[in-house]
């Protein structure tokens, strides 16, 4: 029980900073969050996805609303950069939005930043769990992983605040357990289906999370080499096939989308952000 109760404390004093974080920032000081704002408020308020435009990055205007510390007067209205994410996590911050869409800025803000911190909350969860499935009967490497990924600072600042990182994490993170599990031969189909279905929900909420198709690709050539599939790998075949062939149908859903909006070429819509987002310092 001690294990457990001390992964519970490091959640709550976790809980308790990212809150912290989330109520003492000034609005719009974490990168990229008015942008994010922006998209929740298109999905919640026209029902819609947002398409990326020539206009929805200025950097002049940036360049004055952030010298003026984000002045009420000065709207976020045109920052809308970010119009080119899949909308996974949009989505489900968009009710969020929609009840409080009564009360203040300030009071939709702090709503939606704490929805975020809740995602960082189901992170931690997975990562105590991939470390206790790689580290076996170790009480103490766990809860160090946990409070790398809860206490380091910058991490605890974009956890809370408006943006889809937590959630692409928490996806990656379900992918890795899910491939650790297979690994250790703990009841494959369903880890299987774990994995397909989360690296299907990865595709629809960041980019970043792709890289879980490399993560499996390695998996299974550790898998077809193994004793066990070396000789059978028609069993292989049959346990990923419904599973991974989920998560790119998930996929293939958004690429098409915005293939037939930015172009057969652009099916990440990179190029359009990369065209409207000219002069960005990098």
């Amino acid at each position: 029980m001690r294990p457990r109760l001390a992964f519970i404390a490091l959640v709550l004093i976790y809980t308790a900073l990212a809150s912290l974080y989330a109520v003492n920032t000034p609005l719009w000081q974490v990168p990229d969050e008015p942008a994010h704002y922006n998209y929740i408020r298109t999905v919640a308020e026209q029902a819609a996805l947002p398409v990326l435009q020539m206009g929805d990055y200025d950097q002049a205007y940036l360049e004055k609303i952030k010298a003026e510390k984000f002045r009420p007067d000065l709207p976020i209205d045109p920052i809308r950069y970010e119009s080119h994410q899949p909308p996974l996590y949009y989505l489900l911050a968009a009710p969020v939005y929609k009840a409080g869409q009564t009360a203040s800025l300030a009071a939709r803000v702090m709503g939606l930043r704490l929805f975020s911190v809740l995602w960082g909350v189901v992170l931690l969860a997975l990562i105590y769990q991939i470390a206790r499935a790689v580290f076996d009967a170790d009480e103490v490497v766990p809860l160090l992983a946990v409070a790398l990924a809860a206490f380091v600072p910058q991490h605890l600042a974009m956890e809370a605040s408006v943006n889809n990182d937590p959630l692409a994490e928490v996806a990656l993170a379900g992918v890795a357990l899910g491939l650790v599990k297979i690994l250790k031969g703990a009841g494959a189909r369903r880890w299987w289906w774990m994995v397909g279905a989360l690296t299907g929900l990865g595709f629809l909420t960041k980019t970043t999370t792709y890289v879980s198709v490399g993560l499996i690709a390695v998996t299974l050539l550790m898998l077809a080499r193994s004793e066990g599939y070396s000789r059978k790998p028609k069993e292989l075949l049959s346990l990923i096939a419904l599973p991974l062939g989920l998560a790119f149908f998930l996929g293939m859903l958004w690429f098409a989308r915005n293939a037939l909006i930015y172009g057969p070429t652009d099916w990440l819509a990179l190029s359009r952000h990369r065209a409207v987002v000219a002069g960005q310092p990098t």
